[in-house]
């Protein structure tokens, strides 16, 4: 992976532990995990987080949205419960088949 893309992604964790996020695992995936980035690529990121009936995943992307605008506009997460993130999950099959896991 690209230095700069891996400081930037280590910058945006960071950033999130910072507000209290608890994830447990954050995976890479898309155009640069596969390293076939354009000028015009997001950095897709999925976090994932143990199962919790409390959380609101729509209001929690946008909390992560509003934090990645300030380390960069690329960054594009996408938050999952362990529960949802399984291989019936078409999102979940892409990322575990194509994606790189981020060492936390």
């Amino acid at each position: 992976m690209d230095k700069g893309i891996n400081q930037i992604i280590n910058s945006y964790i960071l950033s999130l532990r910072k507000e209290n996020l608890q994830f447990k695992k954050v995976y890479l995936f898309g155009s640069y995990a596969k390293n076939k980035q354009s000028a015009y690529s997001d950095i897709d990121l999925a976090f994932i987080f143990d199962e919790n009936k409390s959380i609101d995943y729509f209001d929690l992307q946008v909390q992560m949205l509003s934090l990645a605008s300030y380390i960069d506009t690329r960054i594009e997460p996408h938050p999952m419960s362990s529960e949802d993130f399984t291989p019936e999950n078409p999102l979940a099959c892409e990322i575990l088949n194509t994606g790189l896991e981020i060492s936390l």
